[in-house]
């Protein structure tokens, strides 16, 4: 039954509508027209369902389109409040702009001076601009000058109100934009928003400087004297400053009216969203009245209804260069420290704006004045909580940016050194890390780099040409956020883009001077999908209870009770898009993308940049040489660092840097030979080897050098060698192995390295750990033995690696040119395998002892055979072929391992048979072939034939080979395990005690 009478409801409505509109379309009497339009307000276009009904009426919108064109201020009223309400939906909008309703109520605003047609035409023109998606302002050209008007000669509340509301909902179109700049439009809202609010003061009261004139001549000269100091050092002054500074008056007061509290509520939504794109004209209009940004400040402090607003339109300024002096004047970074630090908030702070706080204390902490607050209201604690707890990355670089500006404060630095704040950003990087590769690229111009570097750090937002200039040579890839650049073309001149900044890394020094030397410039920002418009539409002309307001509706839960303010009539709503958040949550859904690699990288550059500075402060150096700190480091200068210019030095920025800070503390050392830091350090020197024109590895290769270095000067010096000394005479053995291996790879010094090595048993500690099995030093302590051999001189000859053919071990010689031919027999058995015929002629001419043999009354003569029974088949067949390769004068062919022992004999029959021209040719091919699977067989031949020269290469070998640790423990373990094991191990120890004497003596 309900649902059958609400159908014959809007029926009979439909048709209540309809005789109306005909009324209205065809009637000529103004009395008729009137109330038929006070009937069709009150009865039926009250709320979205009405406006949906006379969508339905054909011609409806047209024929109240042109009522409003008609000079009759009753029913113009009642029209146009018809039409706000119809407008509210989107059709009705389209239909309202074809019909020409735009010029119309241009018309009105410029001609009819009436506060309550004016209000209604302002409504009217919101909510077509709300709605609708049409260019509004090009079709009436002059909007923006007429709105302009309004806010100047209109002293209506609600009038006002629908103004601004009307400029908020049209200040995304440039035409309306420029307009509404051009005749002042934010300077006559600032100078509401001050007349609104300002309490003006009842007593003067002249202070000690106006009446003596000397005080004054003082107080002039003390100015003076802090400006200068100001340019020097702001540790200086700030305690002074601070001590006599007084709180601000205050100046200002929420109205009473709800209908100017509702008036106030709009221009700050309208500031709002006017700081979320900044141009140069805007934020001078702020400061004209000067008033202005204090009444702001004040209605951003805790008990204020509008402080979410208020926060956020401070953020927004925050970011401009230009307005940073008027909010210190204001004194905006006290209230921000305020909230952010106060535990008794009520409402408490939101969390978007909380973040606001932040963004607005880290943007303003370039000037030392502010950074001397932020220190003394305790709002240090805070930040590195929210820094170490935040998962929002932009969060994050916000207050890494602005904790960037206290690296040259040092009273500052050590307060946070004492906050933990090392381990914050030590955490921090090490999360960040994670989701980052090495990589390693081939040789590149740097001088581009250099570019794009400094003109990342360096952004100039006043030039446009420069910036094209800019965005053509760096050559940014179009998926890429441009957050790294100064404000584009479009940036800079649309109103719709919002405030979140991102500055650029590596950041220049700030100065610690006070206004003369600011933060980086602002930098274009994303755009805000700006929340729908929930005002109320209230049309003054009738009675409007029961019109719902679908904006509200449509808002978030967290809204803000201002019932005890007197604001029952507004919900104030956190107007700010909680984006970061957001963002936050889908990066946790989805990979990372190459956008989120580079956001990482950002933040992984701030914070070495701020560990730079705390580095360099720590009084405690032994704080930053745990092994986590140390390993994170380390990783960082594998995946982040990349040196700025060919020239500059390994530790004049970065990680290098901080590590450089601290091993050249001689506190630290024995902290860090406890560990595998130096290990690490070594392995950084080799990654050049496998990339021989890879940029990130030679950079790496001088950083692992110079701290390595570094390290040996403190060894070497009279401290560091009686630590060590210590600790392997005195230490548990744990300690003796650790220090041992150490020393292999950082003392260079022949005479500290006989005292720790041969006096303290540091050399043989070394080899008991490579040959015990399981040992977790092995490996590390075979690649000591390689570095330590560095130092000692012991090389291996280079090879000459032109040859490149492989001798085939199933080779046949050419006998078809011989004349007599001769057959070798290897081995003690003779079989048909064991022979190879042989040129007889090439055989003499070879050797001189085989043309004795062969031309003379030996047995061989006659035979015509040759026996070598201690030389195999494969050893004769080589030798044949260095001698049939020499004759032809032809580089040798090099064997596969698996035949080493045949190149061995070859070797040894050269000698026999004083082949002197071909023992360095087939020694070069032992050279080549030599490996850890070869050395072996080497050094038993070398023993088992007397051959020096073969057994010094193997030894040098086992201790200078450049191959991995565990290949060369496993090296050293088949020796151990061979037969010639004692010689082995004799041999090894001898040629390092006796290298080190020989180069003391």
């Amino acid at each position: 039954m309900r649902i059958d009478h609400r159908i014959d409801r809007a029926a009979m409505n439909k048709q209540i509508m309809t005789s109306l509109i005909k009324v209205i379309s065809k009637s000529t009497d103004k009395n008729s027209i009137y109330k038929a339009l006070v009937k069709l307000r009150t009865d039926i276009v009250k709320d979205k369902n009405g406006a949906a009904l006379l969508l339905e009426v054909d011609g409806s919108i047209g024929s109240l389109v042109r009522l409003i064109s008609k000079p009759y201020e009753k029913i113009l009223e009642v029209s146009l409040s018809i039409l706000g309400n119809a407008c509210t939906l989107k059709e009705c909008s389209k239909q309202a702009i074809h019909h020409g309703v735009v010029p119309t109520l241009l018309t009105i605003l410029k001609s009819i001076p009436s506060s309550s047609v004016q209000s209604k035409a302002c409504r009217l023109l919101g909510n077509l601009a709300r709605e609708s998606n049409e260019k509004i302002c090009n079709l009436a050209k002059g909007i923006g000058i007429a709105l302009a008007a309004v806010l100047e000669d209109n002293k209506d509340t609600n009038t006002l109100t629908m103004g601004i509301r009307a400029v908020r909902l049209l200040w995304s179109e440039m035409p309306f934009y420029d307009e509404f700049n051009r005749y002042e439009g934010v300077k006559k809202m600032m100078r509401i928003l001050v007349k609104l609010t300002k309490i003006e003061p009842t007593v003067v009261v002249k202070s000690i400087v106006e009446n003596d004139p000397k005080e004054k001549e003082r107080v002039d000269f003390m100015v003076q004297h802090i400006q200068f100091m100001e340019s020097v050092n702001s540790s200086a002054f700030d305690k002074e400053i601070m001590k006599k500074a007084k709180p601000a008056e205050d100046t200002f007061a929420l109205p009473e009216s709800g209908l100017e509290k509702e008036l106030l509520h709009e221009i700050f939504r309208c500031l709002q969203t006017i700081t979320q794109g900044h141009s140069m004209r805007v934020i001078y209009d702020f400061y004209v009245d000067a008033p202005g940004c204090s009444c702001i400040v004040f209605f951003a402090k805790a008990d204020s209804p509008f402080r979410a607003l208020c926060l956020k339109i401070l953020s927004n300024l925050s970011k401009s260069q230009i307005s940073i002096e008027f909010l210190r004047s204001a004194d905006a970074i006290t209230t921000a420290c305020n909230l952010i630090t106060s535990q008794s908030l009520d409402p408490p702070l939101s969390e978007s704006e909380e973040r606001q706080c932040i963004s607005i204390i880290c943007l303003l902490a370039n000037d030392s004045c502010n950074r001397a607050k932020i220190r003394m209201s305790g709002a240090f604690k805070r930040i590195i909580e929210v820094a170490k707890d935040t998962q929002c990355d932009d969060t994050l670089s916000m207050i890494l940016f602005g904790l960037q500006s206290f690296r040259y404060d040092n009273i500052s630095i050590d307060l946070m050194i004492k906050m933990r704040l090392v381990n914050v950003l030590i955490e921090r990087l090490d999360s960040n890390l994670k989701d980052l590769t090495e990589t390693h690229d081939k040789k590149v111009k740097r001088t581009e780099t250099a570019f794009v570097s400094h003109v990342v750090s360096n952004p100039q937002d006043d030039s446009d040409d420069e910036l094209e200039k800019i965005n053509s040579k760096t050559r940014i890839p179009k998926k890429m956020k441009l957050e790294y650049l100064p404000v584009t073309k479009d940036a800079s001149v649309s109103p719709s883009n919002s405030g979140n900044f991102n500055y650029a890394f590596p950041c220049s020094p700030c100065s610690p001077c006070s206004s003369s030397s600011l933060s980086p410039q602002s930098t274009p920002s994303r755009l805000f999908g700006f929340p729908g418009d929930y005002d109320s539409e209230y049309s003054p002309v009738c009675s409007d209870i029961e019109d719902v307001n679908e904006d509200e509706t449509g808002e978030p839960s967290s809204t803000r009770d201002c019932d005890k303010n007197g604001l029952s009539a507004i919900k104030l709503m956190e107007m700010i898009e909680d984006t970061m958040q957001s963002e936050q949550e889908e990066v946790e859904e989805k990979e990372c993308t190459p956008y989120d690699i580079v956001e990482k990288n950002k933040i992984v550059h701030l914070i070495v940049s701020i560990l730079c500075s705390v580095s360099y402060r720590m009084k405690h150096g032994s704080d930053l040489c745990t092994p986590e700190i140390l390993n994170t480091l380390i990783q960082t200068c594998r995946l982040a660092f990349r040196r700025k210019y060919p020239t500059s030095r390994w530790d004049d920025q970065g990680v290098p840097l901080v590590l450089s800070h601290i091993v050249s503390d001689a506190t630290n050392f024995v902290a860090i030979i406890k560990q595998d830091f130096i290990f690490k350090l070594y392995d950084m020197t080799l990654s050049v080897d496998d990339h021989e024109e890879c940029n990130t590895c030679r950079d790496l290769n001088d950083v692992g050098k110079g701290l390595l270095n570094l390290l040996r000067e403190l060894g070497e010096s009279g401290y560091g060698r009686g630590e060590m000394a210590h600790l392997l005479f005195m230490g548990d053995r744990s300690i003796q192995k650790q220090v041992a291996v150490v020393t292999t790879y950082i003392i260079r010094d022949a005479k500290i390295l006989h005292k720790l090595l041969v006096e303290c048993g540091g050399i043989y500690i070394v080899i008991e750990i490579i040959l015990t099995k399981h040992d977790c030093l092995a490996n590390d302590a075979a690649r000591g033995l390689t570095a330590l051999s560095q130092v000692l001189g012991l090389t291996v000859p280079k090879a000459n690696r032109k040859i490149a053919v492989q001798f085939d071990e199933k080779i046949e010689f050419d006998k078809k040119k011989a004349q007599s031919l001769i057959t070798i027999i290897g081995g003690k058995s003779p079989e048909p395998t064991n022979r190879i015929k042989f040129d007889e002629d090439v055989l003499m001419q070879s050797s001189d002892v085989f043309s004795r043999m062969l031309n003379t009354d030996f047995k061989e003569s006659h035979e015509k055979q040759i026996n070598l029974p201690n030389q195999t088949i494969e050893g004769i067949k080589y030798f044949l072929h260095v001698i049939t390769q020499s004759s032809n004068k032809q580089s040798l062919h090099v064997p596969k391992p698996e035949l080493i022992i045949a190149v061995l004999e070859t070797y040894d029959m050269t000698k026999i048979y004083m082949l002197n021209e071909l023992e360095p040719i087939v020694f070069n091919v032992i050279v080549t072939m030599l490996s850890e699977k070869t050395v072996l067989q080497i050094f038993r031949f070398s023993l088992m034939n007397h051959k020096p020269e073969l057994t010094e290469l193997a030894i040098n070998y086992y201790l200078s080979a450049n191959i991995s640790g565990e290949l060369k423990v496993s090296m050293y373990k088949e020796a151990d395990d061979s037969e010639y094991d004692k010689e082995w191990n004799q041999m090894i120890l001898d040629t390092i005690v006796y290298t080190i004497q020989n180069m003391i003596y």
